[in-house]
């Protein structure tokens, strides 16, 4: 399953859009507000990082973190994972080499006390 690329930035465009007034202003409430979008969880607390990565969209999950704080903290959904635990259970170099290049979370938790390197550990070759 993949996502709708052109949809996830049609999205973030239009939450992005300017209305009026104070230019500065407008753009840093046009990047909070963006962000706030990004970060929204769903009933698992996924949020659509986890989800771009779960389902290995190389092309959203770039996307996705264009527009994110490089600096923010992912947080484990309820199964205790984070985006980059998701991808070292999967055995993906491709999406790890992405998240851990542009992204500065060091969230690399997981289930059971475990982190990325004991999922990746785990996945083998």
């Amino acid at each position: 399953m993949n996502g709708h690329s052109a949809i996830v930035k049609l999205l973030i465009k239009s939450c992005a859009k300017a209305r009026d007034g104070d230019l500065e202003k407008l753009e840093m409430g046009q990047v909070n507000a963006v962000r706030e979008m990004l970060r929204i969880t769903d009933q698992e607390s996924n949020t659509a990082l986890h989800l771009a990565v779960k389902y290995d969209d190389v092309e959203m999950v770039k996307e996705l973190l264009e527009h994110e704080d490089p600096d923010f903290q992912y947080s484990a959904n309820k199964n205790q994972e984070t985006p980059l635990y998701l991808a070292a259970k999967r055995g993906d170099t491709g999406m790890l080499s992405i998240l851990l290049e542009i992204s500065n979370s060091t969230g690399h938790g997981g289930p059971h006390g475990r982190t990325a390197l004991h999922a990746a550990a785990m996945a083998g070759d």
